[in-house]
């Protein structure tokens, strides 16, 4: 079965690293949600967040490593990520991802930027 990235604006649910599957690690703490479900990023300017909605919390477990990488493990299938500037965007059922935050980059500029959220 072949594992693939997913990716909602500047953040990435990892699958795989260096061919290997992710992992929690064991220094991991295993996070509640909030009100709001599951921030996986806010953004600092407009408060916008990516996350997993409170209706979709238990459908879902997080752990926050000692680093403050977080882990996330979808118990079921369809489960989203949210934004308000984006479509949603399903994680991948029943695998560990590790959420990385990235620069954006448009096709149509050479250099990459950081982008407001």
């Amino acid at each position: 079965m072949q594992y693939e990235d997913i990716q909602q604006g500047d953040v990435v649910v990892r699958y795989r690293e260096h061919g290997k599957e992710i992992i929690v690690p064991k220094s991991a703490k295993r996070l509640v949600p909030t009100d709001r479900g599951h921030i996986l990023a806010l953004g600092e300017a407009t408060n916008h967040m990516h996350r997993i909605a409170e209706q979709w919390a238990d459908q879902v477990e997080v752990w926050e490593d000692t680093d403050g990488t977080l882990y996330i493990k979808s118990l079921a299938p369809n489960v989203p990520i949210t934004h308000e500037e984006h479509a949603p965007t399903p994680l991948i059922p029943h695998r560990v991802g590790k959420r990385v935050i990235v620069q954006e980059q448009s096709p149509f500029d050479e250099a990459a930027r950081n982008v407001v959220d």
